[in-house]
């Protein structure tokens, strides 16, 4: 399948004009992730919207992602949040950073997606329950994305991403994690996505408390 591929594409979706999309920049046209070597898959084919209306990956708008917000209290409210890996993000920051999550597949809870997600794109175990319900977000592209923050303390130095494969060479999934203050997880996050920070906020008391 092609999930890996399909969540590069939607980041670049979210960001970016559909119509700079038609075939994709050049180096995502060839990007597969490593199990996927040696298996024909149409990667490069323009992908067509709902309407058929232009070749962009808004097609993939019924598609549903699940993820994890990793979330401390040391003083303040710290969030841990990712940097998508491969050349086309390497220089990107403000807005670009993400939840870790990834495509619910047809057999999947959603919960179910969001663990296995998170230890394939991080080397980690999930944190385990109880997780706290985010709720739903709605992506340019027009995916939702359902979210769950758990409380966890992670060492970014121990990231051990699953590698995807861009145009011969290989590339972790997530570059990096930072664990970030509110403020400036809202800077760095997806903007659809900053709603789960708000609706942390709301659902911790001690939070409440420290955040102003």
């Amino acid at each position: 399948h092609l999930l890996a591929f399909i969540e590069a594409r939607d980041r670049l979706i979210d960001r970016l004009d559909t119509e700079t999309l038609e075939t994709g920049p050049e180096w995502l046209t060839g990007v597969q992730p490593e199990r996927w070597q040696g298996h024909d898959h149409g990667v490069g084919e323009p992908i067509r919207d709902l309407n058929h209306s232009h070749p962009a990956s808004v097609m993939l708008g019924w598609l549903r992602s699940a993820g994890l917000l990793p979330y401390r209290l040391d003083g303040e409210l710290r969030l841990l949040v990712a940097h998508p890996g491969g050349p086309f993000f390497a220089r990107r920051d403000n807005g670009w950073w993400s939840i870790v999550k990834g495509i619910v597949e047809a057999d999947e809870s959603d919960e179910e997606a969001a663990a296995r997600e998170f230890e394939e794109e991080t080397g980690w175990p999930a944190p385990p329950l109880p997780w706290i319900e985010l709720g739903e977000t709605t992506l340019k592209s027009r995916k939702i994305v359902v979210a769950y923050a758990v409380e966890a303390d992670l060492d970014p130095e121990t990231l051990a991403s699953n590698l995807i494969t861009i145009s011969g060479r290989s590339f972790p999934e997530i570059d990096r994690v930072v664990w970030m203050s509110v403020d400036q997880a809202r800077v760095k996050l997806n903007q659809a996505q900053t709603v789960f920070i708000d609706r942390l906020i709301t659902n911790l008391d001690d939070a409440r408390n420290i955040v102003t």
